[in-house]
């Protein structure tokens, strides 16, 4: 996924990356300015990422769970070690109350109000994975469900929330059928 600009006198590198590595860039030799001046001969230059930005993702709004996946729903992650999944049993009935929680998060994403519906998980859950490196998390789903059919709310959020960005969140309404 290497992307490659010029914007003015910067060259943009972009790609996917990974913290706390090293990469080489050879400047090739007839690489030329805007009046024609090349290098004269390759230039390499070297660089050393950081830590990679802690991030949180998954599959947000409405969700109907694949019968085959046992009710269970996967997020992913960077750089975070415990995540706090909740649940909530809800009905369509709890649709209007759903779409207002929706707004309110998506309006102000510094405070969370509680979701409609019954709390029927309230967990924290450990990310298994490498530091620096995308993590999926599997949430399980099924304690909202009865007799593994129903509709449920989520909302997984990291146990320690980054300072620099808004809240990280994932959330949504799942829904379990048999089709």
């Amino acid at each position: 996924d290497l992307r490659i600009d010029v914007q003015g006198r910067y060259l943009l590198i972009n790609g996917r990356s990974k913290g706390r590595t090293s990469y080489r860039v050879t400047l090739p030799a007839a690489l030329a300015d805007t009046f024609g001046q090349t290098l004269g001969k390759d230039t390499d230059v070297t660089f050393k990422t950081g830590d990679a930005e802690p991030l949180l993702s998954g599959q947000s709004g409405v969700v109907v769970l694949d019968p085959a996946a046992q009710q269970r729903l996967s997020v992913y992650s960077v750089n975070h070690e415990r995540l706090r999944v909740r649940a909530f049993a809800v009905t369509p009935k709890d649709w209007p109350a759903f779409i207002g929680f929706l707004r309110t998060v998506e309006r102000d994403r510094t405070t969370l109000p509680r979701p409609p519906g019954k709390l029927v998980v309230d967990k924290t859950v450990h990310v298994a994975g490498v530091v620096d490196d995308l993590s999926e998390t599997p949430i399980d789903l099924a304690p909202a469900f009865k007799n593994g059919l129903g509709h449920a709310i989520y909302v997984v959020e990291p146990q320690k929330q980054p300072d620099k960005r808004g809240r990280q969140l994932v959330y949504g309404w799942a829904q379990s059928t048999q089709i």
